[in-house]
């Protein structure tokens, strides 16, 4: 409970689950994403805990910044990570939020979660088309190394949607009512990116929700891109 000016203000806990996943493992040159991280989250005054998921066992190189709840090591992409992940603890997990969060990942702010739809997988745009002006929505156009590239455009009448990859946030309606089974719909050879991804949402009728997140992704050759801005 707050009390300020006389009046009492009541402040509800969320529960949140951090999965820190990446391409290549959670490398300790980036560690200072993950302190950034952790920082915010602690700002927030929500319960944070935390889950690694990676393709070796390298949980150490964040133990001086996170306790990791969760421990997963599996040789597979990143969608099909989570994937795993979920099935495998789907029937105890009770958070309220999860992010899936990549090491390359260098938050400029605090998530409010008190905007984001609690019905939809919630991430910047990687290609968007239609009416919405998304400060900070695109991860392309940014200064940066994708600085001159640009994949929105304003349409007054409808929305093409492929969401972003590197951060996904979603609440827990989504585990709650939606299939979330391995996917069927690519091979192997086709990789997960983004489209990828984006077929595995359509495919599921899980809807997609375009925000704004003021980062930056940068990796651990120190190449970096600010996020972008959507028809603004």
């Amino acid at each position: 409970m707050i009390y300020k000016d006389n009046l009492i203000y009541l402040y509800i806990l969320m529960k949140i689950l951090i999965i820190i996943t990446g391409n290549w493992g959670l490398d300790k040159s980036l560690k200072f994403n993950i302190d950034t991280l952790n920082n915010y989250m602690l700002e927030s005054n929500n319960i944070i805990e935390y889950a690694g998921i990676s393709c070796y066992d390298d949980f150490d190189n964040y133990k001086d910044i996170v306790n990791f709840k969760y421990k997963e090591i599996i040789n597979a992409k990143i969608l099909s990570r989570l994937l795993y992940f979920i099935n495998k603890y789907k029937d105890t997990l009770d958070y309220d939020w999860y992010v899936r969060f990549r090491p390359e990942v260098r938050l400029f702010e605090t998530i409010n979660f008190n905007t984001l739809c609690i019905n939809s997988i919630n991430a910047r745009a990687r290609v968007y088309h239609g009416p919405k002006k998304i400060k900070y929505g695109s991860p392309v156009g940014g200064t940066g190394k994708w600085i001159n590239e640009k994949e929105s455009s304003y349409k007054e009448n409808n929305e093409t949607i492929i969401l972003d990859d590197i951060l996904i946030i979603f609440h827990n309606n989504i585990i709650n009512k939606y299939n979330f089974e391995y996917p069927t719909t690519y091979s192997n050879k086709d990789g997960e990116n983004e489209w990828v991804h984006n077929k595995y949402y359509d495919y599921n009728k899980i809807p997609k929700h375009v925000i704004g997140i003021d980062m930056m992704y940068i990796n651990k050759e120190n190449e970096f891109a600010y996020s972008g801005h959507i028809n603004c």
